[in-house]
């Protein structure tokens, strides 16, 4: 008889493990998803902009199809993270950059309560010299404002959305935030509401001047703008190359050139340049200390 009992406290301990093991799992809650705007083929009319969006969202058995809406549902109850990569980045890349990015959000944000989107845009290079083959990136990356930002018209009223703009990213976070705010780019309008916006802009490769011309109103429709600056970023060095004046630094490597008076309590600036070194890597902007926890955390 005790025998039996004895087995039966062990099998009652081992389901209440188990359950345990399984209720840890369950808090696993984050969403993600990969959204590619390639197939959009330079449109702007706002039928065929949806129709060239393809979303995929990760799952236990890999990736499948998603509603690109969808993937909105639910996003007043939680913070919807959106990395927008840099030059030269394949999809399986832009992917990876997601993964390192979700490691740091399942240590700060609360229950992994969030979503993370990886917006893949077509950064592949074109050919030509370096310099041209940038200069067609930066221009690439300002047209795929108006994409993001059809995208983030979709958002609820109240959806919290958190933008990551990483290198030639941060070129099409501010333009989105420059066309939803009523601005233009490249002499075009796309205005429209979207939920409460805070940016993070790593490596910015945006001219120093974006707040003052050019993305004047970026900062209108956000509650929050972090940036880093780094003196002695690599990838950064050949920037004004790729201005037209060939004369302009880049925001992440030279500062800010000036901010609406308006807007400068939105503006969160870091100086990483202790702590990264002459690097351009996403890797070694997210370990630096404090930026990414104080972004995502709040």
């Amino acid at each position: 008889m005790r025998n039996y009992i004895a087995i039966a406290k062990r099998l009652v301990y081992s389901i209440a493990f188990l359950t345990l093991i399984f209720a840890s799992f369950s808090t696993f809650a984050e969403e993600f998803y990969v959204v590619d705007s390639c197939g959009h083929n330079g449109c702007l009319d706002p039928e065929q902009m949806d129709a060239g969006f393809k979303a995929a969202a990760q799952t236990t058995t890999g990736w499948t199809s998603a509603d690109k809406d969808a993937i909105w549902k639910g996003s007043e109850d939680c913070k919807t993270f959106i990395y927008v990569h840099g030059n030269l980045a394949d999809r399986n890349s832009a992917i990876n950059d997601g993964f390192l990015i979700r490691q740091y959000l399942n240590r700060i944000v609360p229950d992994k309560n969030y979503k993370l989107v990886v917006w893949f845009w077509n950064s592949a290079r074109m050919g030509g010299t370096m310099r041209q083959d940038a200069t067609n990136a930066e221009h690439r990356s300002q047209w795929e404002s108006f994409y993001l930002t059809r995208f983030l018209q979709s958002a609820p009223e109240n959806a919290e959305i958190r933008l990551i703009g990483y290198s030639f990213g941060a070129n099409t976070v501010l333009g989105a935030c420059q066309l939803l705010s009523g601005g233009q780019v490249y002499g075009r309008t796309q205005p429209g509401t979207s939920g409460k916006i805070q940016s993070l802009l790593i490596a910015p490769a945006v001219p120093t001047y974006a707040f003052v011309y050019g993305r004047e109103k970026a900062l209108e429709c956000q509650t929050r703008c972090v940036l880093t600056i780094n003196d002695v970023d690599t990838g950064l060095k050949w920037y004004r190359f790729v201005t037209p004046d060939r004369q302009t630094e880049a925001m992440g490597r030279d500062g800010v050139a000036g901010v609406p008076a308006s807007q400068k309590e939105k503006v969160v600036i870091y100086n990483v340049t202790n702590q990264v070194g002459a690097t351009h890597a996403l890797a070694d902007y997210l370990g630096s200390t404090g930026v990414f926890t104080a972004f995502a955390g709040k």
